[in-house]
């Protein structure tokens, strides 16, 4: 009998929040939440500095590519201009064709 009462009471209060942190398992999920933090701070950090030092790698790999094809770039377009230019040699030295 007395736990009909105790289930007709609880059905009489309804929806609610419940003040006791130990029930509502935030003092545990805070705790867990802090130990993650804690120890896994070594672990994060170690991903971030190879990761960081991998991009960096990365930077510097594509920084030298950059500056041998700037270089292969400006030889090509020396050549070029030679080629221009004894284009134009060739068209100077060229004799007009009578015309018909």
């Amino acid at each position: 009998m007395a736990e009909l009462l105790i289930f007709a009471a609880m059905e009489e209060k309804g929806f609610g929040l419940n003040p006791n942190l130990l029930e509502t398992n935030l003092f545990n999920i805070v705790i867990f939440v802090g130990v993650l933090i804690y120890l896994g701070r070594g672990v994060v950090g170690k991903i971030l500095t190879d990761r960081r030092q991998e991009i960096e790698n990365l930077i510097g790999a594509a920084e030298q590519r950059k500056q041998l094809a700037m270089e292969q770039l400006a030889q090509e377009q020396q050549k070029l201009a030679q080629a221009q230019a004894a284009c134009e040699a060739i068209k100077k030295r060229q004799k007009p064709m009578p015309r018909r």
